[in-house]
C-alpha cells in the first residue's frame, strides 16, 4: 500500500518542568539544587533502570553539563560522589501513584462495563443491538 498524503500537526513539547525542591548528596553534604540541577538530576533518574547509568562515557557526558549547574566546591566532583537516592526515591513514589490511578481506572472502567451488562441484560434487547 502506497502512502496517498503524510499530515503533520507539528512539533509536541513537554511542560515546563516543575522544581520539586529534590537535594542529592554529594561527599556527604547534603545539596539543595537550583531548578535547572534538579531537572537535570531528574531526567537522571528516569534513566535509572537502563543500561546507560552504568556506561561510564554517558556518566562523563552527563557530568559535563550537571557540574556546571552545582555549586563551585562541587565543580570537580566524580559520579562515584553522588548519591540521587532522594531522586530515586521520589520518581518510584510516582511511578507507584501512577500505578495504582491506573489500576483503579482499569477496576473503576470493567466494574462500569459489569454493571453495564446485568442492566441490559435484564432488558429486552432491540434488533439493532441497543
Amino acid at each position: 500500500m502506497a502512502w496517498k498524503e503524510l499530515r503533520h500537526n507539528g512539533v509536541a513539547f513537554p511542560p515546563p518542568y516543575e522544581p520539586k525542591k529534590l537535594p542529592i548528596r554529594i561527599r556527604g553534604t547534603l545539596v539543595q539544587l537550583s531548578p535547572e540541577a534538579e531537572e537535570l538530576a531528574y531526567a537522571w533518574g528516569k534513566k535509572r533502570t537502563t543500561p546507560y547509568i552504568q556506561d561510564p562515557v554517558f556518566q562523563t557526558n552527563f557530568l559535563s553539563d550537571f557540574l556546571k549547574l552545582l555549586p563551585a566546591n562541587f565543580a570537580h566532583a566524580k559520579y562515584s560522589e553522588i548519591d540521587f537516592t532522594s531522586v530515586y526515591e521520589y520518581q518510584g513514589k510516582e511511578e507507584l501513584q501512577k500505578r495504582r490511578l491506573k489500576e483503579n481506572s482499569f477496576d473503576y472502567r470493567s466494574r462500569k462495563s459489569m454493571v453495564s451488562r446485568r442492566l441490559m441484560g435484564s432488558r429486552p434487547k432491540s434488533p439493532t443491538g441497543w
